[in-house]
């Protein structure tokens, strides 16, 4: 029977195929009839099977994945905590992080705005980072982005060869785009940031000048 793989769980080694008589049946990798077959099992790749009927339902024997090309595209924009995504293939990946920012929202807007900016289409490994400056006697909380500006893939299917030859050179073209921009903007947050650290260092010792100042002065007049 012919039928297209409706899903496959890589780490379970098991999914579940459409078969052209509109059922569904569950088959694991072991039914392949050719072990090199596993790297073709995605969603919508054709294949020959055996129906076979079981105490649990019906699932595939016996079977064969035709030949497909596959293509990749770039994942939907995301972000998270993790250090990897749950699905697809982290092709480059670079740390940066921000200057800091008193408003918290703001500084994630920013932080994606950057990452829209480096061409970029992921956030991994995204942490807060928080500090306390000071204006005299006035203390107040700062916050700062740092992660992995990513480029993230995919693959489907495709028709062709060309098609999925011509996926490969663009994505080669936003990783090349990545690169030339990535640092100057990197360089760029981390010079805003060493003035904000040197500007607080500053604030800091013109404060004990003037504390000084003024107990010398009122030593002077006690004397």
């Amino acid at each position: 029977m012919k039928g297209t793989v409706a899903s496959y769980v890589a780490t379970k080694k098991f999914g579940f195929i459409n078969g052209e008589d509109n059922q569904s049946y569950f088959f694991h990798v072991s039914a392949l009839k050719q072990k090199a077959d596993e790297e073709r099992l995605i969603v919508g790749a054709h294949l020959d099977f055996d129906p076979t009927p079981t105490a649990k339902g019906l699932s595939a024997k016996q079977i064969t994945v035709h030949r497909t090309y596959l293509k990749k595209k770039l994942v939907p924009f995301f972000t998270t905590k993790s250090e990897s995504p749950k699905t697809g293939t982290v092709e480059v990946k670079k740390f940066m992080r921000t200057a800091f920012m008193k408003d918290l929202n703001g500084l994630k807007k920013k932080f994606n705005d950057l990452a829209y900016e480096a061409g970029c289409n992921a956030i991994l490994n995204l942490e807060i980072e928080s500090t306390t400056f000071s204006e005299g006697n006035y203390n107040y909380t700062v916050h700062a982005c740092q992660g992995d500006f990513a480029i993230v893939t995919e693959q489907s299917m495709c028709r062709t060869e060309v098609e999925s030859q011509e996926s490969i050179f663009e994505i080669e073209q936003v990783i090349d785009n990545f690169e030339d921009l990535f640092d100057s903007i990197f360089e760029r947050e981390n010079k805003i940031r060493e003035d904000q650290f040197k500007d607080e260092g500053n604030l800091g010792c013109l404060y004990i000048i003037i504390i000084a100042l003024i107990i010398f002065i009122f030593a002077t007049i006690v004397n």
